[in-house]
């Protein structure tokens, strides 16, 4: 389970990266409105609202499937804008006329869908290229998911309960039946510790089950989500940093042409 809601969450960020690369090599005109914002190291880089939309992407996942209900959007990318943010929050909050709240991450899927058909409507797109993108966003959806799937899902707890009862159920007879009178009733103490030790590691387990719930400064596991979450950051940035449109097809160089 573990491995597989870390490949699913490298598809999210991929689609998300392929989301960025298509909106740039597809759109017909240089019309992005780009911001400068503080990088958090004393200097700045610019960027897009899509650019933000989508960094933002794997860090509401994560936090998600962490178990936090209300994300703070004003600590992630799309804080950097205003208006963003505000859309955001709008989106996941219930009004009093009935509109009910959506998870962080539909509210994200939404505002890019709408970003996209505003570039279809201002002419910068066309509309035959939308499937394209809208593609790479089914992906997107489709690996998170995938994550829903494999980190809530969970056993009904009495089963849980059962098989605990019938270890120490299993356990308690052999030791008076078989392992008592053979060996000696002071081997139990290494029988229990044993035991023990075997609870401990199926605990172990089950707390690394969730790879969103392990942070750095708690395990001495690579917290692979929050590094894959930073590349992804960090690569969408690179993307969106080139202001002219991007080309699909590479040109041949000098090491290509070496047989």
């Amino acid at each position: 389970e573990n491995s597989a809601s870390i490949n699913a969450f490298n598809d999210v960020c991929g689609s998300c990266i392929n989301v960025a690369v298509w909106s740039r090599s597809l759109v017909s005109k240089d019309q992005f409105s780009y911001m400068t914002l503080p990088d958090g190291q004393g200097g700045t880089y610019q960027t897009t609202k899509l650019g933000l939309i989508l960094t933002t992407v794997p860090y509401g996942v994560k936090r998600t499937f962490r178990g936090i209900e209300h994300i703070r959007f004003e600590e992630l990318p799309v804080g950097g804008d205003a208006q963003l943010l505000a859309r955001v929050r709008t989106l996941t909050t219930a009004t009093q006329k009935g509109f009910g709240a959506v998870s962080g991450f539909t509210a994200l899927l939404m505002m890019m869908g709408e970003y996209v058909h505003n570039l279809e409507d201002r002419g910068e797109i066309k509309a035959s290229e939308l499937g394209t993108l809208f593609a790479q966003i089914n992906a997107l959806t489709a690996a998170e998911g995938l994550i829903a799937s494999s980190v809530t899902f969970s056993y009904p707890r009495i089963l849980r309960v059962m098989l605990y009862a019938v270890f120490i159920l299993w356990l308690g007879l052999l030791s008076l039946t078989e392992i008592g009178p053979a060996v000696g009733y002071y081997s139990l103490l290494f029988v229990g510790l044993l035991s023990l030790s075997s609870i401990g590691l199926y605990s172990l387990s089950n707390r690394y089950a969730n790879p969103f719930r392990i942070k750095s400064e708690d395990s001495t596991q690579t917290p692979l989500i929050s590094i894959a979450c930073k590349e992804t950051e960090l690569a969408i940035d690179g993307i969106f940093a080139r202001h002219n449109r991007l080309t699909t097809t590479p040109r041949p160089t000098q090491s290509m042409l070496v047989f």
